[in-house]
């Protein structure tokens, strides 16, 4: 089998090293790295590093490149690219897809599959969540900081049993995999909390530990999942009556030092996807008429202390 990682940075990274680690002898399966930057050309040089639980991991992909042109066609995609990056990577991923290539995004946020369905219509796209707090530490090393790493994923009710090459793939890899019935349940379920910490500690510039020692801190974490629970019901997204307290819970078992990917690249002065992440929340909400106040001006904070600019994405009233 033909698989392509999309994207190496914390997700990508670390699923790549773990898959390229399983199958570097290309007998089996090829693994294929789609990246760019010092982050390839280190890659390229040395192959990628993963530390995790105290080990190092050192792996090299059958091929690495920043245009997949030459690539023979891919039977799996993990598509693990930034939200601002996924049009890019779309149109590449396009030149070597096929009727049988199955394209999972593990991408932050909501809505990305109807993206890529509409984007690469012959191929088979599914929903997928994966939870892990990981980042690159320096180009071709990424430090997994804390999460199991679980991938969550699958496609429709009835077709589950297609999926099982996939998640059999990456068992054999080291990654915890589940098939699911309603992995869109999973997206958003993965989006209640991610929306709550990454407001949060961008907004403040703090850790995950720090927001929590402080109780109204934790308090606007709250709001964030109210708000977010709330317009995946307006979706028709079926969550559990219980996922705030189960969703606050797991946000607590957190690594005290972890910080949101959102934050790491506002830091770092990079692009980040506070608009892909937290604007289109606002945008849907809009759309579906349901009030997001806490979310907005979580939103406008985070512009304000970082870009030092306020966006048009006001929630007023009736919005």
């Amino acid at each position: 089998m033909n698989l392509l990682v999309a994207g190496l940075g914390g997700v990508g990274g670390f699923l790549g090293a773990k898959l390229a680690a399983a199958y570097q002898d290309g007998e089996k399966h090829r693994v294929y790295f789609l990246a760019r930057g010092p982050h390839l050309e280190a890659m390229l040089q040395e192959g990628i590093t993963l530390v995790t639980g105290g080990q190092s991991l050192t792996a090299r992909p059958w091929e690495a490149a920043s245009d997949a042109g030459q690539w023979p066609e891919m039977d799996l995609v993990l598509l693990c690219v930034k939200g601002y990056q996924l049009q890019g990577a779309m149109e590449t991923i396009r030149a070597v897809s096929k009727n049988s290539t199955f394209i999972l995004p593990l991408l932050n946020g909501i809505g990305t599959r109807p993206l890529v369905e509409k984007s690469i219509a012959r191929a088979t796209v599914g929903d997928g969540a994966i939870y892990v707090f990981a980042h690159i530490r320096s180009p071709g090393h990424i430090l997994h900081v804390g999460g199991p790493g679980r991938v969550i994923f699958g496609r429709d009710p009835q077709d589950q049993d297609s999926l099982a090459k996939v998640r059999d793939l990456l068992l054999e890899a080291g990654i915890d995999a589940r098939v699911v019935p309603r992995a869109d349940v999973e997206v958003w379920r993965k989006f209640v909390v991610l929306a709550a910490v990454a407001g949060s500690t961008s907004l403040y510039g703090q850790t995950v530990g720090e927001i929590l020692a402080d109780p109204s801190k934790i308090k606007l974490m709250e709001d964030i999942m109210k708000e977010v629970i709330a317009l995946a019901e307006a979706s028709g997204v079926p969550l559990p009556q219980d996922l705030l307290e189960r969703t606050m819970a797991s946000a607590k078992s957190f690594p005290p030092n972890g910080k949101s990917s959102l934050l790491h690249d506002l830091e770092a002065g990079r692009p980040s996807e506070l608009d892909w992440l937290l604007g289109r929340a606002l945008d849907v909400g809009k759309k579906m008429g349901v009030r997001l106040e806490v979310l907005s001006q979580v939103y406008q904070g985070i512009r304000h202390r970082w870009l030092q600019k306020e966006s048009p994405r006001v929630q007023g009233e009736g919005s």
